[in-house]
């Protein structure tokens, strides 16, 4: 039994609840009375005759929704006042001393039922399924409101359907470029999709799909007003319950009428077959079940009617399209699988998978993707496909849309970024853009989600920006189904015969399964030509070639050794081979041309090139001075000084006045072959690295029973090892021996790092801002990771293993990252990836061994007293 406190708090709670059930009943009260006050001004301010009887219509049905409302008020206020007539006797029992108050009326009349009452009362869910039935006339009513008064948006200035027929026009004649297509003489699709236009007509339906996925104090509250799986559900979940059961009847009815078929592909023949009403008349029924007409009108209905609660009850304005997006989201999670079926392509769908995977290997310039509009990427457009393939993982149509909209807004973006003006971007330029990612991005059943979405997805999003790139995929995808496979991959021209200075390498290269190069001659002599490496390019695996040619008319006997191969056009694809004829014959190189020679096309050194480090090879064979080269390199980035040691020397004289001559005989007017370059070359001398060596051994005390490259190993092996312990080089780097410019830029950090923890130790001349090792800043990185390593001991880590924590060898490092990352995983700290000494976790320690260290302190001078 209730307490007396409790029966007065239900009282007070009642009473206070019965005044705000008065209030919300005059304030509706006054509404219908002002509803009727200006019915008659609207209508007869009304233009037309369909005007006047559209307002007609939309006043009654408003006039009825509030009379419902009423009636619901007037029921819980019947309701409420019985209670606290009831709960005042219990009162006035229990003041008295009574004995036989009935425990459980008091239990049941307690203010905390009431709620369990509302949801549980036949005659208010009647009344609010009417007020339900009513909002979905007036949303029916919405969408069949005269042109003259609908709503004019900034997204519809553009006759869809004529873009949509130039775009179809367009897209046919991909297969057949003519010169002139780059040209954007048609209207500018900026009006509809570039990024600038979004900030007015477009980001606001992407912010509303953002927003939907948010858990704020709204979304909450929606999420749980809908959730079918709770016990005691709310109104709407109950209504939502009625739609699915709904949908699964229409679906049961298409199986049964179909003779018990297994798919649900012709279910819409039921709208057109069993919908005629009794006596041969024409005019079909309202939309049922799962059809998009009675989704669409169900979501609408019950998100005004929340909408219209929440205004009523909380004074509250909510977006309808916002509670629209979430209610999708609830409804879809049990009737998706029907909304699929009943919008699935299979034929379709197949077709154009099978025609995606035929131009799997097509390039930009096959599908007709102009130069200036090209990208140049290793992936072009990367990121639009990855956005686009995105759209098979989202469940509901609108994060489908979504999807849509994100990678075409992507496209442009790029664009943007390459420097390309979006104002003159027209409809066409995109559509070929937009077919190049549709076609690599291969998404699974596009055909059936393109229907899912068009059919399903909340109709203010199918509108504006978001509507026209669904309409653009939808016709995009039309135009690949129609394309001639085989006239965009014809056959196309693999460059020809190509000389390469690395023989070995491209010979290895060559005898690989499936090698791209086939070669033609393994060795030729070539006359009239000088090998030249580029310094930056020697230690980058990356690079296809590090050596090329240099054209001598000084030394017109000079001769070198080249292989000649060519791209095998059988194991490459299209857009493989387009790459590779960029590698091998760039043009408008700073600092590269390519030269026509009797044995095939050689890449050559331009006259003056700025922007490469150039070392001249005084060899015929670049296999002579391979192993020295790559040597002398690194040991230059090992920090080994080259002033009394320089394996260079300058360029003759005899080459200068050439140089000089070619110039004057320009100025003549007089044209010459491209000349060496006018200015003194450094050219390589591989005798000398044996002085360098003697020099690296002394700095870096290495004995001379190891070999140079043995010790260039070791050291370099160990410096990886180091940067990746602590954090300035990844873990997926390959501790391989090699500095290459990854190491590089590791190396520089770790010396800004250390310059930044400790500022009063350091030699600022020894530690300059560069990625170049040298004796001191080894020795500090070895002496930094054992110094935390002591300092995790100290700490009470077990660290077995001591100085041999820059041992490079693959146990050793498995080691040490188990231990850090025991450290990290029992101090809790907020890092993603562990295993490393990062800057978070070099601060705790820091700040753990202060703790430990003042601990320390403090007992030895409680001990002294």
């Amino acid at each position: 039994m209730e307490s007396d406190f409790d029966v007065r708090r239900s009282i007070t709670k009642y009473n206070d609840l019965h005044e705000r059930l008065w209030a919300r009943s005059r304030d509706a009260v006054a509404r219908r009375n002002r509803i009727d006050a200006s019915e008659k001004r609207q209508i007869e301010s009304s233009g037309t005759e369909e005007e006047r009887h559209f307002n007609h219509k939309l006043f009654a049905l408003r006039k009825r929704a509030l009379d419902f409302n009423i009636k619901e008020l007037a029921i819980e206020i019947s309701h409420v006042a019985d209670v606290i007539e009831s709960l005042q006797h219990v009162q006035a029992a229990q003041d008295t001393g009574a004995t036989d108050v009935d425990e459980a009326a008091v239990a049941h009349l307690a203010f905390e039922r009431y709620d369990d009452w509302a949801g549980t009362n036949h005659e208010l869910y009647c009344l609010r399924s009417q007020a339900l039935e009513v909002a979905g006339d007036i949303m029916r009513l919405r969408s069949q409101r005269p042109k003259l008064q609908e709503r004019q948006s900034d997204d519809a200035e553009v006759d869809l359907c004529t873009a949509l027929g130039r775009m179809r026009t367009h897209t046919q004649t991909i297969a057949s470029p003519t010169p002139d297509e780059d040209e954007t003489d048609g209207h500018s699709f900026l009006t509809l999709a570039s990024p600038s236009h979004g900030a007015s007509s477009g980001e606001w339906w992407q912010r509303l799909l953002k927003a939907s996925s948010q858990r704020t104090s709204q979304q909450t509250y929606l999420r749980e007003l809908f959730n079918l799986s709770g016990r005691a559900r709310t109104f709407e979940a109950r209504k939502i319950l009625e739609y699915v059961e709904e949908c699964q009847k229409f679906a049961a009815m298409a199986m049964e009428r179909r003779g018990a078929v297994k798919d649900m592909t012709d279910s819409r023949r039921l709208a057109a077959s069993g919908r005629r009403r009794s006596g041969g008349a024409q005019a079909s029924e309202p939309p049922f079940g799962i059809q998009p007409g009675r989704f669409h009108e169900f979501v609408a209905a019950l998100s005004y009617y929340v909408v219209e609660q929440q205004r009523k009850l909380h004074n509250e304005v909510w977006d309808e399209e916002e509670v629209q997006l979430i209610l999708e989201e609830h409804i879809m999670s049990s009737v998706r699988p029907l909304a699929c079926t009943y919008s699935e392509r299979p034929a379709e769908d197949l077709k154009l998978k099978e025609t995606c995977e035929s131009l799997a290997a097509a390039t930009q310039e096959q599908l007709g993707i102009p130069k200036n509009l090209a990208s140049e990427e290793l992936v072009p457009y990367c990121e639009a496909i990855a956005l686009l393939r995105s759209m098979f993982f989202s469940l509901t149509p609108s994060k489908k849309l979504f999807c849509v909209a994100s990678a075409a807004n992507t496209v442009f973006k790029q664009l943007e970024q390459g420097g390309v003006d979006v104002q003159t971007v027209g409809a066409d330029a995109f559509m070929d853009i937009w077919v190049y990612v549709i076609v690599k991005a291969n998404v699974t059943d596009l055909m059936s989600s393109i229907a899912f979405m068009s059919e399903y997805a909340v109709r203010s999003l199918s509108t504006g920006q978001a509507g026209y790139f669904l309409a653009s995929l939808q016709v995009a995808t039309l135009a690949i189904l129609e394309m001639d496979v085989a006239t965009i991959l014809k056959p196309r021209d693999s460059g020809g015969r190509l000389l390469v200075c690395q023989r070995s390498k491209y010979l290895q290269l060559a005898n690989k399964p499936n090698s791209p190069y086939e070669v033609v001659v393994p060795c030729q002599e070539l006359t009239g030509f000088r090998m030249c490496a580029v310094r930056e390019w020697l230690l980058d695996s990356a690079k296809f070639f590090s050596v090329v040619l240099e054209k001598c008319p000084d030394e017109p006997n000079s001769t070198v050794n080249v292989a000649v191969i060519r791209v095998n056009s059988k194991n490459v694809s299209p857009s493989q081979l387009e790459f590779l004829k960029k590698v091998f014959l760039p043009e408008n190189h700073p600092d590269l041309y390519v030269e026509d020679t009797p044995l095939g096309k050689a890449l050559c050194l331009s006259r003056e090139p700025g922007n490469l480090s150039v070392l001249r090879l005084a060899c015929a064979d670049y296999c002579d001075v391979e192993e020295s080269l790559t040597q002398f390199v690194t040991v230059q980035r090992l920090g080994v000084s080259l002033d009394s040691s320089s394996p260079f020397s300058v360029a003759t004289p005899a080459a200068l006045s050439t140089a000089a001559q070619d110039t004057a005989s320009q100025s003549a007017g007089v044209s010459s072959p491209p000349s060496p370059p006018q200015r003194p070359a450094l050219v390589f001398q591989p005798a000398s690295i044996a002085t360098l060596a003697v020099k690296f051994r002394e700095e870096y005390s290495i004995t001379d029973t190891v070999s140079l490259s043995d010790a260039i190993y070791f050291i370099v092996t160990t410096m990886q090892t180091v940067c990746q312990h602590l954090e300035h080089l990844s873990t997926l780097a390959p501790v391989d021996g090699v500095y290459t410019d990854l190491v590089l830029a590791a190396v520089k950090a770790f010396k800004a790092a250390y310059k930044t923890e400790n500022p009063d130790t350091l030699d600022f001349q020894e530690w300059t801002d560069d990625g170049v090792l040298t004796p001191v800043v080894f020795a500090a990185m070895k002496t930094t990771l054992i110094s935390y390593l002591d300092d995790l001991a100290h700490l009470g880590f077990l660290v077995p293993y001591g100085a041999n924590a820059c041992d490079p060898g693959e146990r050793a490092r498995m080691q040490v990252r188990q231990v850090i990352t025991g450290c990290q995983r029992g101090w809790h700290l907020p890092i993603h990836v562990h295993g490393g000494l990062g800057k978070k976790t070099r601060e705790e320690i820091r700040r753990r061994m202060a703790m430990l260290t003042a601990c320390a302190h403090s007992t030895q001078s409680r001990r002294l007293r």
